[in-house]
């Protein structure tokens, strides 16, 4: 079979060959969702622990995007569980983590219900209020995007303050639970399927 030949990106070859990312076969959701989580603990922690003028700029101009890192990273996460298993519905366009959280819930539940315990239980309580509170904040997915919506009013002007650390806490704490559910998915899919294995061999 003839192997199609990739293209050079975009922006050009870069000198430095171990900032190349290979594609390979693609990434999924949960990809994604880690590359975002980790970028927005990234530029957070960078901003926290710059106490000079230099990180009060930062924190000025960077709150949006790391706000809509955050926000995209669980949006990417949810999904991950919505659309990562066998016979899954068509791709939806929605950015409501509300509905999504509804929809990816259930299965995470009947998971730990089965297989966790009481941390498991209080993790994934303590997911049910970070999303909620990531949607009150932005229930669109466009706030943290664009300073304004279509008929030029502003975004988040209900809000007195928006302070980076509470934000930071809690978004890294709900991403390392959300990877952790879906680890733990991956891992009792395989031990599902060897047992399957072992039936048909027996």
């Amino acid at each position: 079979m003839r192997v199609r030949r990739k293209k050079q990106f975009p922006f050009g070859k870069g000198v430095k060959w171990y900032l190349n990312v290979g594609r390979g076969d693609g990434h999924d959701f949960l990809d994604y969702a880690s590359g975002y989580f980790d970028a927005a603990n990234l530029v957070s922690k960078h901003i926290i622990d710059s106490r000079d003028a230099s990180g009060e700029i930062a924190l000025q101009v960077g709150i949006y995007p790391v706000l809509y890192l955050y926000r995209q990273a669980t949006e990417l996460a949810l999904k991950h569980f919505i659309y990562d298993k066998p016979n899954a519905a068509p791709l939806r366009k929605s950015h409501n983590l509300e509905k999504l959280w509804k929809e990816a819930r259930p299965e995470i539940q009947t998971m730990l219900e089965q297989n966790g315990g009481k941390n498991e239980m209080k993790a994934l309580k303590k997911l049910d209020k970070f999303i909620a509170r990531m949607h009150a904040a932005d229930p669109s997915g466009e706030a943290f995007r664009f300073p304004e919506d279509l008929q030029r009013a502003k975004y988040l002007q209900e809000f007195k303050e928006i302070n980076l650390e509470p934000i930071y806490k809690s978004s890294k704490e709900a991403g390392e639970t959300l990877i952790w559910f879906a680890d733990a998915r991956t891992e009792i899919r395989a031990d599902e399927y060897e047992a399957m294995q072992e039936l048909e061999c027996n």
